[in-house]
């Protein structure tokens, strides 16, 4: 059995890569917050206790700053180069067989395609439209299983598990 889908690489969907690859750094972010609410604790308790320290200040500084970069690095920079992507607006086309799959994209300055093994999918994501097919830690393909022909999202499933694939959810 073979599996075939496209997918139009949108803004929209490029994103959503976006902020689902971010929002999986759920123990990076949870750090991120609990080092802030921390130094602005101490800065405070340094407030009240009016023993102010200058390094407070500093320290309390260059968290704010580490929150904005990491803040702007993963939701506000993607958004203002994916203007400049050459994916924006590819159209991807899979071709699942029994031993290896094939991508062929059509971007605005030509096209390519490439044959791959099931072992390069690292890990798969299934959300409510998609699966990513992880081929790298932050880099994946983008199946839209609207468009997956037979259209059978669950006989896919078993197709990559069979492939030691497992798709979690």
């Amino acid at each position: 059995m073979s599996f075939s889908a496209s997918t139009v690489y949108t803004r929209e969907k490029l994103l959503n890569f976006n902020k689902f690859v971010t929002l999986k750094k759920r123990k990076f972010w949870i750090l991120i917050a609990v080092c802030t609410v921390l130094c602005l604790a101490s800065f405070i308790l340094d407030l009240a206790l009016s023993d102010f320290d200058k390094t407070i200040i500093v320290a309390f500084a260059v968290v704010v700053l580490m929150d904005v970069f990491y803040f702007a690095t993963y939701f506000i920079i993607p958004r203002w180069t994916l203007k400049k992507s050459p994916i924006l607006n590819a159209e991807i086309k899979f071709e699942f067989y029994n031993d290896n799959f094939c991508v062929s994209s059509v971007f605005k300055h030509g096209h390519e395609s490439i044959e791959l093994r099931y072992p390069t999918v690292v890990k798969a994501y299934e959300t409510p439209t998609v699966i990513y097919l992880y081929i790298a830690k932050n880099q994946a393909y983008i199946v839209d299983k609207t468009n997956l022909e037979p259209n059978s999202v669950e006989d896919f499933k078993i197709f990559l598990k069979n492939r030691n694939i497992d798709v979690k959810s």
